[in-house]
């Protein structure tokens, strides 16, 4: 079915950040108690309630089965995965393709790697909780979708998406969202690590003082953001931190650069405006 373009929506994402959330809070606080919170549904005024865990398997089952998986493996783009505007660039780009396809059938490389570093921290938690058949179930879908990101490898980096024609977007560029998640999940071999270490310091973290840029190269289009800015080759806190952290698995040495690149010093230099 189609789903609204923009409005409404349908992302793909929120339940992988709120899975990722859960782990990482529970992780470091030790509070397991709150698996067994009961909260309200949505809406409210419904009465209905239920566990933490209770909410989880919800978006578990969302997740897999109406966000869905497409026919590569990848889960599904529907109308936004992380970046709100990556369907109106290729509509921008691309004026014959078709929204309510693309939102149906388009499938995102990026929520895919970041389901193989995310699932695996869930499905520990999951098994803590004493749900170990669940926790299985998690950890084979991990797998499964490590081995759909290695079908997007190019040779240089993954591709970032697939169209509904077959089309591979980032083919013929870079963008850095979801290659730290590839990394930090586990789906290169030791050799590809490495080489996509180097793409990455090179076509993005190189060309500007104050971090990693979002892709490169740019595009020029009427009504899309001015090259070099934005999600059109600027500068996201939120796309570098999972970029140090994979850079310090082999390349310890550009993560230390990128790390001090984020630093209110680096920003407040004169002239540390990205050229492009």
């Amino acid at each position: 079915m189609p789903y609204p373009y923009f409005g409404v929506g349908f992302p793909s994402d929120t339940n992988l950040y709120l899975m990722l959330s859960l782990a990482e809070y529970v992780t470091a606080t030790r509070d397991f108690g709150f698996l067994d919170k009961v909260l309200p549904f949505y809406p409210r005024e419904d009465g209905k309630t239920g566990t933490v865990m209770d909410h989880m398997k919800l978006a578990w089952r969302h997740q897999i089965e109406d966000v869905g998986v497409g026919t590569n493996g990848l889960i599904k783009l529907r109308n936004s995965d992380w970046n709100d505007s990556f369907i109106a660039e290729e509509k921008s780009i691309d004026k014959n393709l078709a929204l309510a396809q693309t939102e149906a059938e388009a499938q995102s490389v990026l929520n895919t790697a970041m389901a193989t570093y995310i699932l695996p921290r869930f499905a520990d938690l999951i098994r803590a909780h004493g749900q170990a058949d669940w926790a299985n179930e998690v950890d084979a879908q991990a797998e499964k979708f490590r081995e759909a990101v290695r079908g997007q490898w190019n040779g240089r980096w993954y591709n970032r998406a697939l169209l509904p024609n077959g089309k591979a977007i980032g083919a013929d560029r870079i963008y850095l969202s979801l290659q730290p998640w590839a990394i930090l999940g586990g789906v290169p071999t030791a050799e590809e690590e490495l080489i996509l270490d180097d793409n990455l310091y090179h076509e993005l973290s190189s060309r500007s003082p104050i971090g990693a840029v979002m892709r490169w190269p740019p595009v020029t289009i009427e009504r899309l953001e001015k090259p070099g800015t934005a999600t059109n080759g600027g500068v996201w806190y939120s796309l570098r931190f999972p970029l140090i952290m994979a850079y310090a698995r082999q390349r310890p040495d550009y993560a230390w650069e990128e790390f001090t690149k984020m630093t209110n010093l680096a920003h407040a230099k004169p002239g540390q405006a990205l050229g492009v």
